[in-house]
């Protein structure tokens, strides 16, 4: 898996890898493997897409700082998906805030996976995690916000991708969604 993935943030200022942040960085998510599909927000022409921080096997948290690191090549395929048609003007009567995701997504076989990446707060994290969920099935799929966060509640699971080493502080919250027929994709236009 990818420990790290992720665009240039807005702005112009250089960045480290961590802390990870709503442009990506080191998710450390153990499902950003293969086979999976990950959603960045694009902040500038071209991406600038970077990868690395590869592991062969890593548990969820990264507890101890490190999973089983490796090297090894990566093939990618990457497409834009415009603003546009992600979230279409008529879909939907809330306000862009409610709707319009902005951390990554993580995609696969199974299951869609929202994240929350703050440093040193935990509650939080989880908050925005569960918070980007509901977006999706509200601006998706027409959920009411009250309907979201029940079927979050009995569907969804909540977890820590990390809390740990080696960035003091960062923690990063994942919502995973089984795949089903009321939600079978993050995106409405994928299907």
């Amino acid at each position: 898996m990818l420990g790290v993935i992720g665009v240039a943030p807005s702005g112009d200022a250089p960045i480290s890898t961590m802390p990870a942040g709503t442009h990506g960085g080191n998710l450390d998510n153990k499902a950003n493997g293969i086979g999976s599909t990950i959603y960045l927000p694009i902040s500038h022409p071209g991406a600038l897409l970077s990868i690395g921080d590869m592991h062969a096997s890593q548990g969820d948290g990264e507890i101890s700082g490190t999973g089983v690191e490796i090297g090894g090549h990566v093939l990618l395929k990457c497409h834009v998906i415009p603003q546009k048609h992600l979230y279409p003007s008529s879909s939907s009567s809330l306000p862009k805030e409610q709707t319009q995701l902005l951390f990554p997504i993580t995609e696969t076989k199974t299951h869609w996976i929202t994240h929350g990446v703050l440093v040193e707060n935990i509650p939080q994290t989880t908050n925005i995690a569960c918070e980007e969920a509901a977006k999706i099935l509200i601006g998706q799929w027409g959920f009411t916000p009250e309907e979201a966060f029940l079927f979050l509640s009995v569907k969804g699971d909540l977890g820590l991708c990390q809390s740990c080493h080696p960035d003091q502080g960062t923690q990063i919250a994942k919502m995973t969604v089984e795949k089903l027929e009321v939600c079978p994709r993050p995106f409405r236009v994928l299907l």
